[in-house]
């Protein structure tokens, strides 16, 4: 709450958004690069679908362990670790590597 009355607070949140995607642009570079992504990915779709899926992951991380968005900062990072989110994670890994198809196609 007392962020969104901090001067400039839109602007230091497109800040944020912009370095956050331009640091997961690198990463699918360098993926690219490796061989460990296909040669031909659009780096600005890529970029974009995993963007906002670790966005809505991570509102559901939040949900799931009933962390409202005010108490956030006072929540010890121990309360993410644990066997939920780790399932959530892999579940995450296994969409992206493997999509929504069934697992025997």
């Amino acid at each position: 709450a007392m962020a969104a009355q901090l001067p400039f607070h839109d602007e230091a949140i497109s800040q944020m958004q912009r370095m956050a995607r331009g640091y997961m642009a690198q990463l699918v570079q360098q993926g690219i690069a490796r061989g460990d992504l296909a040669a031909d990915l659009d780096v600005d779709v890529a970029t974009a679908v995993v963007s906002g899926v670790l966005r809505e992951v991570g509102s559901l991380v939040l949900a799931r362990l009933q962390i409202n968005q005010e108490e956030l900062p006072a929540v010890a990072l121990s309360r993410f670790d644990s066997p939920e989110v780790e399932r959530l994670f892999d579940d995450l890994i296994r969409v992206l590597e493997h999509g929504l198809g069934r697992k025997d196609m």
